[in-house]
């Protein structure tokens, strides 16, 4: 596997229907995740989810986003190519205004803190290695240790850590 590089600058826009289905993207979405637009739209935005990446985060962002909350969090995409890129992304719902309910998401992703990515690897591998031996409620109780112990909120901390690093 190769790493692509997220420009500094570059913003990767998408929007997904409720259940996370691609309904649009940017130029930058489907350079980066190595998709044509063709291919990927109708899809499951999951299709670019890497194997390396905790089941807990994904969970905790879906759990904030479908009561209405945005989420901030580092993430290892997988391209169409076998690569992958490194983000910080902040997905927020989208409400429809006559009825107020979510109608979707948006998801703008930039560049991960480049000093900030190795912590995040080890603590993602940390979690991951949890769920894999201990199971889901291991890595949820090792997380909300970590939070804890920071006096922190998840998106407060990946806030910090993309602005100081890790």
């Amino acid at each position: 596997m190769f790493e692509v590089e997220v420009k500094p600058g570059h913003r990767i826009v998408s929007k997904t229907d409720p259940k996370g289905v691609v309904l649009s993207g940017n130029d930058k979405f489907f350079e980066y995740s190595g998709y044509p637009e063709r291919e990927i739209l109708g899809k499951p935005h999951s299709i670019l989810r890497h194997h390396d990446m905790p089941k807990i985060v994904f969970k905790l962002l879906w759990a904030k986003i479908r009561h209405g909350m945005d989420v901030n969090a580092f993430v290892k995409n997988r391209r169409k190519d076998g690569g992958y890129y490194w983000v910080y992304a902040s997905v927020t719902p989208s409400v429809n205004k006559k009825t107020g309910e979510i109608d979707g998401y948006f998801s703008i992703r930039k560049r991960a803190n480049p000093d900030a990515v190795a912590g995040v690897i080890e603590l993602y591998d940390e979690l991951k290695k949890l769920e894999e031996t201990k199971g889901y409620e291991a890595a949820k109780a090792a997380l909300r240790s970590l939070l804890d112990d920071k006096g922190m909120k998840f998106n407060d901390l990946m806030s910090r850590i993309q602005a100081q690093g890790f």
